[in-house]
């Protein structure tokens, strides 16, 4: 009886695990990449800054390898480096006062990038727009 029992807690276990393994396979979709100065997101014509606009045209019509590449095209904005040391500066600011953010979400700095990345794949970059 015990033998069976734990026969059908090793199934239900296997079970479990096969469909975790399937949820974690599904594509993510992200929404609108904002890189600002003010730390919030504002129209184009409200705000009181210089603003850059890049669309999904403009990423497939060049040969992008990330987000840096992407970005370093914007007036203004300086990547330095090379590899996992990319730093992003606005206007001559040095790279500790950029912050880019996805949904809402950290993602510049070293120590948001896993495993030493040098930026975000560009397959999936939304809209981007730099708010100076």
């Amino acid at each position: 009886m015990r033998h069976r029992s734990s026969l059908i807690a090793s199934a239900i276990a296997i079970a479990g695990a096969s469909s975790t393994i399937q949820v974690q396979a599904d594509p993510v979709e992200l929404g609108e990449i904002v890189v600002s100065a003010t730390g919030h997101k504002q129209e184009t014509l409200q705000a009181p800054a210089s603003i850059g606009v890049i669309d999904r045209s403009d990423i497939e019509s060049h040969s992008y390898r990330d987000i840096t590449d992407v970005i370093q095209d914007l007036p203004g904005v300086v990547v330095s480096g090379g590899g996992s040391r990319k730093d992003i500066s606005i206007r001559g600011l040095p790279a500790k006062y950029t912050l880019l953010m996805v949904d809402g979400r950290k993602v510049s700095g070293r120590e948001s990038q896993p495993n030493g990345s040098s930026g975000l794949e560009q397959g999936w970059l939304p809209p981007l727009e730099t708010i100076e």
